[in-house]
Order: structure tokens, then C-alpha cells, then sequence
């Protein structure tokens, strides 16, 4: 006899986990590829052929985690939310496409002359100034944070303000 042992044991091992992948199509998006940001993708809207970004957020406080978009004004060094799709899993924020980033511009560059990183330089702070006037302070500034605009890369802006903390009280004291 073999005993009970041998029906309680799995007759194939379990599956090891994969890592979680986002639904290819999400509404009228396609997600298409990763970007160096985890849970960050490009896509396209299926329509209009449109670029965009898009941050997968999990369902759980999402709410809190775009409430800072409803302060920021529209800004030209700020992407402005597009589209959110709300899912049984996770939240996904669509933001303009982009054609890469700060911190991958300066490592390819390796030396920006004083005359370019001053204009760069002077966009990023703009996004950072209007952000701290409105009560939304940013966490974990990177240069990754900051995208090109245009694909000649001479206009940055902030990509997500998902990752900031909301001032409360009165905005003027400085």
C-alpha cells in the first residue's frame, strides 16, 4: 500500500508565477511596449492611432493617488492626465506620448553645453515651481521624470504626478 501520501501529493508541480502582465487592449488602447519605468507602457488608441503613455496603477487608492491633478492647472512643463480606464484590477492612466526621457537623453549626450542644460534645466524647475504653488509636492524627482515633448527634444515636461503629496491648509504662507 502506498498510503494516503499519494493522493494528497500534486500529480504536476504548480506553475511558477510569472510576472503580471498588463491586458494587451485596454478600452480603445493598445499597450504595446514596456517602458523603463515599471508599470509604465506605450500605447495607442486604436481610433485615432494616437501615441500615448500609460501607468498602471493598482485599484486600491487611486483616487488619492490622481487627486493631485485636480490641482495642478494645465502647465506646459506638466503632462496633463488624458484618459483613465478603470478595471476590476488595476487603474490605467493614459498621459501623452513622449519621446524619451532626461536622465536617458544626459547618459547618451554624456556633456550638454551650459546653454542647453540652463534651457532644460529651466523647464524642469518651471514643472516643480507650479507644482509646490498649487500644494503638490513631488517625491523621488528623477531626471527620469522629466520627458521630451517634441521629437527634436528642446521641451520637457513632468510625466505622472501619481507619486506627490497634497498640501492642506493655506497654499500661501511663503
Amino acid at each position: 500500500s502506498t498510503g494516503l501520501s499519494a493522493y494528497l501529493s500534486p500529480a504536476d508541480p504548480a506553475p511558477k508565477p510569472s510576472p503580471k502582465q498588463p491586458p494587451p487592449r485596454v478600452g480603445p488602447y493598445l499597450l504595446y511596449e514596456s517602458c523603463e519605468k515599471e508599470e509604465t507602457y506605450r500605447a495607442m488608441h486604436t481610433g485615432t492611432q494616437q501615441q500615448y503613455t500609460c501607468q498602471v496603477l493598482p485599484l486600491r487608492g487611486y483616487l488619492e493617488r490622481l487627486a493631485a491633478y485636480d490641482r495642478i492647472d494645465q502647465h506646459e512643463n506638466i503632462c496633463s492626465l488624458q484618459d483613465v480606464v478603470v478595471r476590476q484590477d488595476n487603474v490605467y492612466v493614459f498621459l501623452p506620448g513622449h519621446h524619451g526621457d532626461m536622465h536617458a537623453y544626459v547618459r547618451s549626450r554624456k556633456h550638454l553645453d551650459e546653454e542647453e542644460a540652463g534651457r532644460l534645466f529651466a523647464q524642469m524647475l518651471g514643472a516643480v515651481t507650479h507644482c509646490h504653488q498649487h500644494g503638490v509636492i513631488l517625491r523621488d524627482l528623477k531626471l527620469r521624470r522629466f520627458v521630451f515633448t517634441d521629437k527634436y527634444r528642446t521641451r520637457l515636461a513632468l510625466l505622472g504626478l501619481n507619486d506627490s503629496v497634497l498640501l492642506h491648509g493655506n497654499l500661501d504662507d511663503g
